[in-house]
């Protein structure tokens, strides 16, 4: 969230947002960084930073809980 945070396409008003009321998120995807920073799988549009595991690996971990 940090990366995110410094970021000129972090949009805080939410005007961006795939879903209202999810702000802030990116301008780029329209996700919110609250969940997009918190998933494994996912990685920033601009490549400032990376998934770690595929979105099946993610799934696999989400059925351990």
């Amino acid at each position: 969230m940090e990366v995110c945070d410094s970021c000129d396409s972090k949009d805080s008003i939410g005007k961006e947002c795939a879903i209202r009321g999810t702000q802030p998120c990116c301008m780029l995807c329209g996700c919110s960084l609250s969940f997009k920073t918190r998933s494994l799988s996912s990685d920033c549009p601009a490549n400032k930073w990376y998934a770690v595991i595929t979105e099946e690996e993610e799934d696999e971990l989400d059925k351990l809980k």
